[in-house]
C-alpha cells in the first residue's frame, strides 16, 4: 500500500551547439574569449525513485539513484578538448510520519569521473557525500517546530576548497484563521555560521573550483496566506478542462484501496 516507483531519463544530442573559446596570453594572463559552432555535443541521464512502506505503516524508506553522461567538445587555446563526465549517485533514506512528530534522514553520494582528451587538461576523480536529518514536532494550538541540519563533504577538490560542514536551520511556526489558511513562520538559518559556499563547474574547457561570501546565521519572517478562489469549496482539479465521452469523463482524484 502506497508503495511508489518511478523512472525518469532523457538524452539529448545537439548540432550547431555554441561553446566557448578561451585564449590567454601567458605573458601578460589576458584572455580573449569567442564562440565556436560544433556538432556532436550530447548528454543522457537517468534517474530512479523508490518509496516503499514498512510493514509498520509509520515508516518508509526512500531511495534515488541518479546516472549522467555528458560529451562535450570545446576549445582551450585555441586547441579542441573532448570532455566525457560521468555522474553517478545515490541517496538512501527512512522517513517516520505520525501525527505528533514527522522524522526523516538520509545520506547521499555522488561521484564524478571527468576524462579530457587534451594534453594538459589533467582527468579528474571527485566525490560529494553527506547527509541530512529533519524533524517536525506538532504541538498544540495549531503550532509546530522544524529543524533541520545537513553535513557536507568532499574529496578530489583543489587545495583550499576541502568542504567539511553542518548546516542546521530552525523555525516555528503557527497557523492562523478559522480555516488555517494563513501561516506565520519564523526562520533560523546556519545556526552554527560553518556554510562555506564551495562549489565546482566542469565544462569543455575547464574545471574551476570556487567559493562565495554569505551571509552566516541570520533569521526571517514568513506570512503565507493562501487563497481560495474557487467556489462553493471546488478545488483546483475540479475546475480543470474534462475530456473523453459522455458522462463522468475526464480524469478524476484517485483513491487508494
Amino acid at each position: 500500500k502506497n508503495r511508489s516507483m518511478g523512472f525518469f531519463g532523457d538524452i539529448r544530442y545537439l548540432t550547431n551547439d555554441i561553446v566557448s573559446s578561451t585564449m590567454t596570453d601567458r605573458e601578460t594572463g589576458r584572455r580573449e574569449t569567442t564562440y565556436e559552432n560544433v556538432t556532436g555535443n550530447w548528454n543522457a541521464n537517468g534517474r530512479m525513485m523508490m518509496n516503499i512502506p514498512l510493514k509498520n505503516i509509520r515508516f518508509s524508506v526512500f531511495s534515488m539513484s541518479f546516472a549522467s553522461y555528458n560529451h562535450a567538445n570545446g576549445f582551450s587555446n585555441l586547441e579542441k578538448n573532448l570532455s566525457r563526465r560521468l555522474n553517478l549517485g545515490e541517496t538512501l533514506g527512512l522517513n517516520y510520519r505520525s501525527d505528533l512528530i514527522d522524522f526523516g534522514i538520509r545520506g547521499n553520494i555522488s561521484y564524478n569521473k571527468v576524462k579530457n582528451s587534451l594534453e594538459g587538461q589533467r582527468d579528474q576523480e571527485f566525490l560529494n557525500y553527506g547527509g541530512n536529518a529533519n524533524t517536525t514536532l506538532y504541538l498544540p494550538w495549531d503550532m509546530s517546530i522544524e529543524s533541520d541540519i545537513n553535513y557536507s563533504t568532499n574529496s578530489g577538490y583543489s587545495d583550499g576548497f576541502t568542504q567539511d560542514e553542518w548546516l542546521w536551520n530552525a523555525s516555528i511556526q503557527k497557523q492562523l484563521f478559522k480555516q488555517k489558511n494563513g501561516t506565520i513562520r519564523l526562520k533560523i538559518y546556519d545556526i552554527l555560521q560553518q556554510r562555506s559556499n564551495i562549489s565546482r563547474s566542469v565544462t569543455s574547457n575547464y574545471i574551476r573550483d570556487t567559493t562565495t561570501n554569505t551571509l552566516t546565521t541570520y533569521f526571517m519572517v514568513h506570512f503565507v496566506y493562501r487563497f481560495n478562489i474557487f467556489k462553493n469549496g471546488a478545488t483546483r482539479e475540479d475546475m480543470m478542462p474534462q475530456h473523453g465521452p459522455g458522462p463522468g469523463r475526464g480524469f478524476g482524484r484517485g483513491h487508494g484501496g
